[in-house]
């Protein structure tokens, strides 16, 4: 009963109790718990004690009774035996009979408290809840200028000074601390972990796939090294923003600024070949605009872990890469208002702090040069350039038969990362944009933060979606199969020992082993008063074995061996006791 009532249960909370007890007008409360594993072993001891005492008393009554039917002398001291020790079984099975049988049962029944105990365990269970109101306050849109401030004119992203918000970003990104996260509707325990999806400030990704060749071309002259056409790229991830300001397309007018400036530009190139002339290296160009995206978090105890990207960038080109990301809800619109992101010296950079560190992250480069000495050498830049080599020969430098593995997956996780970062560490130390005042306007829904000057809301408590509630504790788990194990064994011992009961009622008296009733038994005479032969007449100083040695075969039974008084005797010399007759 205690394993199929506790199966499933919490371990902290079955079968616990509470008692008061007041001294002195103060009344004092406390809680009594009682295991499953406590209750086992009280079932087990009560049960193996009453068990003790239901066998040694059934094993009394067959022994006498099996010597009222007749049995050998040794047939009973094997009973004796047996009664006692399952040893006794091993040691004679030609004897083997019911009390045997019970014996056997007896001695399995001692394992029962393994067998229970066993079969119940405590497990840990999760109990999920869907659709539990949640929210927590994001960003929703960049603050104007606060990302930097520009050092140069030319949208250098190596020209920004980054703001202190994003150095603390930063700081905590590469340092891996938590993310704080206070989510309400969220219970703030160690066992429950909150699962939605919320909106946060993020990129589109939209890439295309290309190659370019590769080759190792073997100069002549420093004249032809001078004029070569290309480099010859092992491997190579770049990071751009905004546009040049020298180059021909913007001095012809053929660029937006304002849009070009408001989104990240990276280019990734790796070698996958082994050929090291007339083949091509893979190319990955990929532009980042700002946009409000979907992220799937989990949060336990105010901590917010990402859960794995559900999207997928779009692409176009030759391939179409497995590139996962954050799904769009909406791009963010350019801040028209606040003028070009690409602006003089001195000026506040909206995404410009952003790629400046998305350019000192991922900027790494791996090329196989030539000159015009024909001389081969590898060189590198960017501090994880190994980390994507795929193969390489022998030799102890990258040569061009290296190849090189994809990173774009790997950089998009990271920049994922940043921005959630950045989505709640603005709306959580609720930062402004440069230069502009804002103000919490109550009023507003969901009570938005407003940039007052620019019209948009920045940071709003937004309702999570898809949520789950998983509550992880510690249950009681029941394998069935143990506990039909030991309800058989019970069974089982309990049955072997009913029937030796049979024929108590033919004793007429409470009987026992004791060495004094045996003694008694078999003191006594023959019917024949002429024969003063003792059955026990084999030398006083013999061994229990030695007498069961000696007279083993003599078959005896326990009757009437004489007026008003029964004993043990051979059985052409007991007869049955009278019923109505008082013996002595």
């Amino acid at each position: 009963m205690v394993l199929v009532q506790s199966n499933g249960k919490g371990v902290e909370t079955w079968c616990v109790g509470h008692y008061s007890i007041k001294i002195l007008h103060k009344t004092y409360t406390h809680e009594v718990k009682i295991t499953v594993n406590v209750w086992i072993s009280i079932f087990v001891f009560v049960a193996g004690k009453l068990m003790a005492l239901a066998y040694a008393e059934a094993a009394t009554i067959a022994w006498w009774t099996s010597a009222m039917e007749g049995k050998t002398i040794k047939q009973l001291h094997h009973n004796w035996e047996a009664g006692r020790s399952i040893v006794a079984v091993a040691k004679r099975p030609s004897l083997f009979n019911w009390l045997c049988f019970g014996s056997v049962a007896f001695t399995a029944f001692a394992g029962l408290g393994t067998i229970f105990q066993k079969a119940s365990s405590p497990k840990l269970w999760t109990d999920t809840t869907y659709d539990v109101p949640m929210s927590t306050k994001m960003a929703v849109e960049f603050p104007y200028g606060w990302s930097g401030i520009m050092s140069s004119a030319n949208g250098d992203p190596g020209s920004i000074q980054i703001s202190e918000e994003l150095n603390t970003i930063l700081r905590e990104y590469n340092l891996f601390n938590d993310i704080q996260m206070q989510v309400d509707g969220c219970t703030n325990s160690s066992n429950v972990e909150c699962i939605f999806d919320i909106l946060g400030i993020g990129f589109e990704y939209d890439c295309t796939s290309g190659q370019m060749p590769f080759g190792v071309h073997k100069l002549v002259n420093i004249s032809e090294a001078l004029h070569t056409q290309f480099i010859d790229k092992l491997f190579e991830v770049n990071v751009t923003w905004g546009v040049n300001q020298s180059s021909p397309a913007w001095l012809e007018g053929n660029i937006d600024a304002s849009w070009d400036s408001w989104r990240t530009n990276i280019s990734v190139v790796f070698k996958d070949d082994p050929q090291c002339q007339d083949t091509f290296s893979r190319t990955r160009h990929c532009q980042l605009k700002p946009a409000l995206v979907v992220y799937p978090v989990a949060v336990a105890q105010g901590v917010a872990q990402l859960r794995n990207p559900i999207g997928n960038a779009s692409w176009s080109g030759t391939e179409k890469p497995d590139l996962q990301v954050d799904p769009v809800h909406s791009l963010l619109p350019y801040p028209a208002a606040v003028g070009s992101e690409i602006g003089s010296l001195g000026e506040n950079s909206t995404i410009g702090g952003l790629a400046f560190i998305f350019k000192n992250l991922f900027s790494m480069r791996a090329t196989y040069e030539n000159d015009a000495t024909a001389v081969y050498g590898y060189s590198s830049t960017g501090l994880l350039t190994t980390t994507y080599i795929d193969t390489m020969p022998s030799e102890a430098l990258a040569q061009c038969n290296s190849t090189w593995i994809d990173p774009l997956q790997d950089i998009a996780l990271q920049i994922r990362e940043i921005m959630f970062r950045t989505s709640v560490h603005l709306a959580l130390d609720n930062v402004q944009p440069a230069g502009v005042e804002m103000r919490e306007d109550n009023p507003l829904p969901d009570a938005a933060t407003y940039d007052s000057q620019h019209g948009i809301i920045l940071y709003k408590n937004l309702s999570a979606s898809s949520t789950e509630l998983d509550l992880t504790h510690t249950i009681y788990r029941t394998d069935y199969t143990l506990l039909v194990i030991g309800l058989v064994l019970v069974v089982v011992a309990v049955a072997s020992t009913i029937p030796l009961f049979w024929g108590y009622w033919s004793l007429g008296r409470q009987v026992s082993l004791s060495p004094w009733e045996f003694a008694k038994a078999f003191h006594a005479q023959s019917i024949n008063p002429e024969q003063q032969h003792h059955v026990l007449n084999v030398g006083s100083n013999a061994e229990a074995d030695d007498f069961v040695e000696m007279l083993g075969d003599v078959k005896v039974r326990y009757g009437e061996v004489g007026p008003q008084k029964l004993g043990l005797a051979p059985v052409d010399q007991v007869s049955h006791p009278v019923k109505g007759t008082k013996y002595l």
